[in-house]
C-alpha cells in the first residue's frame, strides 16, 4: 500500500549501497532500483541514490558511477550560503551518468528560510529543487517537500502536508520523513 492506502505497483526495490560509510552519525544513503523508465520495455532499470543529512560533508560520500538519479533529502548545508554554493559545485562533479540531481531542503538548511532568494540562486542550474512539488525524470515521478515534521509539526499539520502528495508519485522525499 502507498501513503494514500492504494495498492502500490511501483516496481522498485532497495539495494545496499556499495562501500558506504556515513559521514555523520545521521547521514543516510540508500540505492533504489526501479524497473520503470521512460521508453518502457527493453530499457535498463533506473537507479536512484538517495542521501540526506550530509551537513556540508557531501564530498566525503562515494556515489556509485552507475546511478541515474541522485536525491538529497535535506540537511546538506550548515546555515550559510557558502556551504550551499559548495554543495552546488559538488553536484557538478558527480559522475556524468547521474543526469538528474533532485534536492529537498531540510530543517537545518535554514538559509532557505532566512534568505530564500540567495539560497535558491546558489542551487540554480545545478539541480532540481523540489518544495511541495513533483518532477518526472526517467519515467519516475518524484515528489519532494521541504516541510519537516521534526520537532513540532506532527498530527494534523503533518497530515495536511502528506495529503498534498499526489497518488501518482512513485517516490517521495522530505527531511525527517
Amino acid at each position: 500500500m502507498d501513503h494514500h492506502g492504494e495498492e502500490d505497483n511501483t516496481p522498485c526495490q532497495h539495494e545496499d549501497p556499495p562501500q558506504y560509510s556515513p559521514v555523520t552519525k545521521r547521514t543516510t544513503a540508500t540505492i533504489i532500483k526501479c524497473d520503470q523508465r521512460a521508453g518502457g520495455v527493453g530499457r535498463s532499470p533506473v537507479r536512484v541514490v538517495c542521501i540526506s543529512d550530509t551537513h556540508g560533508l557531501h564530498d566525503r560520500l562515494h556515489i556509485p558511477d552507475d546511478a541515474d538519479i541522485l536525491v538529497h533529502a535535506g540537511d546538506f548545508s550548515k546555515e550559510d550560503i557558502p556551504t550551499i554554493e559548495h554543495f552546488a559545485a559538488w553536484l557538478d562533479t558527480l559522475p556524468p551518468t547521474i543526469k538528474h540531481k533532485i534536492v529537498v531542503t531540510g530543517n537545518h538548511d535554514t538559509m532557505f528560510a532566512k534568505n530564500p532568494e540567495a539560497a535558491r540562486a546558489a542551487l540554480q542550474g545545478h539541480c532540481i529543487l523540489l518544495d511541495d512539488s513533483m518532477v518526472e525524470v526517467e519515467g519516475l515521478r518524484i515528489w519532494g517537500s521541504s516541510w519537516s515534521p521534526w520537532p513540532f509539526n506532527k498530527g494534523p499539520p503533518l497530515q495536511k502536508k502528506w495529503d498534498l502528495i499526489p497518488s501518482s508519485s512513485q517516490l517521495s522525499s522530505s527531511s525527517s520523513s
